[in-house]
């Protein structure tokens, strides 16, 4: 059980590797991920995307924070769903010229919360569970890189 007031550190740690073709697989703990490219990116389209797994640990780490709060404090939540949806400029990534950046500009979360709660209620709970979410703080603030390559720090 955490204990209120003390840090509590939870490691993450994957290992990835080059798959056949352009597809990525790796390890998290004991379960195994993989992705892949979209066909007309240069991809065989076997797995989701970087992009897409990128997504989902967004809205995964949403819902399941929003669970945790409405449990936690009581919040009468039937249900909680997202879908998570965003564009991403891929000219630059692909060898080509853009003045876009190449990660997502916006990343929009599309909440659906079954609750018997009001819109205002609704947009509070939102913005808390916003506010608590690992994922989504890492994403709305900069959080830094650090490449290491022959146990040398590369800053991006």
């Amino acid at each position: 059980m955490v204990e209120i007031g003390k840090p509590v550190m939870l490691p993450v740690s994957v290992s990835l590797q080059e798959g056949e073709g352009n597809t990525v697989v790796g390890k998290a703990r004991k379960y195994s991920l993989k992705t892949d490219l979209l066909e007309n990116l240069g991809g065989g389209d076997t797995a989701p995307t970087p992009f897409e797994t990128f997504a989902f640990s967004v809205g995964a780490c949403f819902v399941s924070t929003a669970r945790r709060v409405a449990t936690k404090a009581g919040v009468p939540i039937n249900s909680i769903s997202a879908k998570v949806e965003g564009e991403i400029d891929v000219r630059k990534t692909m060898g080509g010229d853009s003045a876009n950046r190449v990660g997502f500009p916006v990343i929009k979360v599309f909440v659906n919360l079954d609750s018997p709660l009001d819109d205002f209620k609704k947009k509070a709970f939102i913005e808390k569970v916003a506010s608590l979410c690992p994922v989504v703080d890492s994403v709305n603030e900069p959080t830094p890189v650090d490449f290491i390559l022959d146990r040398k720090v590369i800053k991006k």
